[in-house]
């Protein structure tokens, strides 16, 4: 078993590196995309673990409004891989969409791999601490046929808004000819399980904002300091963003799609967006963090927003001989009535507020 504690004590010793160069890199990449000019050979050894002919290195670009254009390579040194890549974006059909001199509108994501190693597909899991681990937003999956590779890179899942292993692998069989064979995902998944080689890889990735670049850690931004305060200010933030996205009778966005920009989850991709899925319990959790963000702050915002949200709790309840339930989604569940319960009985104790009492004792 890999020990997971030392694992990621290297990995973010890694990010307490001077990443100057990469800046440098950076740079020179949106010059290169703008101007079509190469790249000269330099050394980048000190901040990036390139293998010759076996790194993967991709370049991504981002603008609102458009869809994310990438592409990946491997050459034999560092600076060919790049500007192959660059080369490979500047004939994609979508790149004049790309505002590439504009630091605030045009983002560039580089991102290189690192231990890949062949793995049975069938022990490929979220849970042992070892080289069958996969882990979004850690973990890349490369499968391999006919000499042709398909790679699922780790920021994909924070990129495409994937949330596991079967995210992935679905996301995998798309790009291949299977896709061609059959519609259904169980047969894909099967076909490619038993056809396909299987490699698992790690990656790190730098994003540039504005006229910075960040490096990110686990897909994400990695925190170099974190205390009380910065944990508060994270909470009411995110209340914040709650608020924000409450709709007028009080329920919350329950689900966005960062890639998609929509609210169409997943798991019911065909409801209409005027009848978007809504899950009562989950409401009842927002209304339960809003009243925690104004113990933390004691903004009234939150108190008058979780009240809302409660009156919109209300009309899914029902009434029988042994008091009231919530009934929702054509359904009475436990978790439904019961977090409502906890939600309405904390709205009591702290904003000092009993008008809901007889549907807390009912």
């Amino acid at each position: 078993m890999t020990d997971f504690k030392r694992v990621n004590d290297l990995e973010r010793d890694y990010y307490n590196k001077d990443f100057s160069k990469i800046s440098v890199l950076m740079s020179n990449i949106r010059k290169s995309l703008l101007t079509g000019e190469p790249l000269s050979e330099e050394d980048f050894s000190d901040v990036v673990n390139f293998e010759s002919n076996n790194t993967l290195i991709y370049i991504s670009l981002f603008q609102s409004g458009n869809d994310m254009i990438r592409y990946g390579s491997r050459r034999n040194t560092f600076i060919r891989t790049i500007n192959r890549d660059i080369e490979m974006l500047r004939k994609n059909k979508n790149f004049n969409k790309f505002d590439i001199s504009d630091f605030d509108k045009c983002r560039i994501m580089f991102e290189y791999t690192y231990d890949r190693h062949l793995v049975n597909p069938e022990e490929i899991n979220g849970k042992s601490f070892d080289e069958k681990r996969f882990e979004s937003g850690v973990t890349g999956i490369e499968i391999r046929h006919d000499d042709i590779s398909y790679y699922y890179m780790p920021s994909d899942a924070i990129t495409f808004s994937h949330l596991g292993l079967k995210s992935a692998l679905i996301f995998l069989a798309r790009k291949t000819p299977v896709a061609k064979i059959t519609n259904s995902i169980s047969e894909r998944l099967k076909i490619i399980i038993n056809n396909y080689e299987h490699y698992l890889f790690k990656s790190r990735a730098f994003i540039t904002y504005k006229d910075s670049v960040l490096p990110l850690y686990r897909a994400n931004i990695r925190y170099t300091d974190y205390d009380n305060d910065l944990a508060r200010n994270i909470v009411l933030k995110s209340a914040d963003w709650l608020i924000k996205n409450m709709q007028d009778d009080g329920r919350f966005m329950y689900y966005y799609d960062c890639f998609k920009d929509n609210n169409i989850d997943h798991e019911h991709p065909t409801r209409d967006e005027d009848n978007l899925y809504y899950n009562d319990l989950r409401h009842s959790g927002g209304i339960i963090t809003l009243l925690r963000a104004y113990q933390l702050s004691l903004d009234t915002k939150y108190i008058k927003c979780a009240q809302r949200a409660l009156n919109w709790s209300l009309t899914t309840l029902k009434e029988d001989e042994n008091g009231y339930y919530s009934f929702y989604n054509s359904k009475a569940k436990l978790g439904g009535t019961g977090v409502l319960t906890v939600a309405a009985i904390q709205f009591k104790l702290i904003a000092k507020i009993d008008s809901y009492d007889d549907y807390i004792k009912g």
